[in-house]
């Protein structure tokens, strides 16, 4: 699972997927509160990843997606 912060998710979103020296392309990024405090956290699913592994997480609450690379959907940061 790849946890990133907000800046990095809008570099993604914004670069169709790719971040600068990243090699892997993302296909989702997904907003949650984690399990631990509550707190707002960002995730990418990259190619080859399970698209609902945030969603089948017990850590990950209130999963929200906000973009992906098919749709190009952005959703509210």
């Amino acid at each position: 699972m790849s946890t990133i912060n907000k800046l990095t998710a809008i570099a993604i979103a914004a670069n169709y997927g790719s971040y600068p020296g990243d090699s892997l392309k993302a296909i989702k990024i997904v907003k949650y509160n984690n399990c631990f405090n509550g707190d707002i956290a960002y995730a990418v699913v990259y190619e080859g990843q399970d698209r609902d592994m945030y969603e089948k997480s017990p850590a990950c609450h209130n999963i929200q997606t906000i973009w992906t690379y098919e749709d190009d959907l952005v959703g509210e940061w």
